[in-house]
């Protein structure tokens, strides 16, 4: 017997194949976020880590800093509600407010703060990924490291915030070349705050495996 007769009896609720596809798409983000979890544990040992742990929260805050002072510039620029970039980043919390133009005291307060903690959190992993590197190298992987955090709130973050939308809407040569910024000003503001990574007493044990 056909298996879609009647109806489709043995057919996939396009809900569940909805939510297999976006599970398929997470995986491999949380598969590196236990990686990094990995990563910091080990990295407790290492007498620097507190060190390397301040450097990435200054790192974070740089480079928020620079990304929203390049957002407002840019917004200046073409004309556009300087207000709105402000407030972004409060949209998972306050929804349509957050996007509204015009300015709005407690959801511009709300998106800053919301921005430099994701900003910060950027930070800490990259000091916890790339502490110890030479300074030239320290750079480079802030650039790199751009990249990387522009693919995984544009593809993971955004969508998951039910910003699906935002994130499609965005220009992405633009989108990148802010986030680039953002990785470089991480990767400067690190500098001060990067050593040689002395060698550990044993061996780091590797990160889980998310089945």
């Amino acid at each position: 017997m056909d298996s879609h007769a009647g109806g489709g009896a043995f057919a996939v609720p396009r809900g569940t194949a909805r939510r297999t596809e976006r599970g398929a798409r997470v995986a491999p983000f949380l598969h590196w976020i236990v990686d990094m979890h990995g990563r910091m544990q080990g990295q407790r040992t290492n007498p620097g880590y507190g060190h390397a742990l301040g450097g990435g929260v200054a790192a974070g805050v740089i480079g928020g800093a620079v990304i929203a002072l390049a957002m407002l510039v840019t917004a200046l620029v073409r004309g556009a509600d300087i207000w709105i970039g402000v407030k972004a980043a409060a949209a998972p919390f306050l929804g349509e407010r957050a996007l509204r133009p015009g300015f709005d005291a407690e959801a511009v307060a709300f998106g800053m703060a919301c921005h430099f903690a994701v900003s910060i959190v950027w930070g800490v992993l990259f000091s916890a990924l790339f502490y110890g590197m030479s300074r030239g190298a320290t750079v480079v992987a802030g650039a790199l490291w751009g990249l990387v955090v522009w693919f995984v709130m544009y593809y993971v973050v955004l969508p998951l915030a039910g910003l699906e939308q935002m994130a499609s809407q965005a220009p992405a040569g633009p989108s990148i070349l802010l986030h680039v910024l953002f990785g470089l000003a991480v990767g400067i503001g690190f500098l001060p705050f990067q050593r040689p990574r002395p060698e550990l007493p044993g061996p780091i044990t590797g990160a889980p495996v998310l089945s």
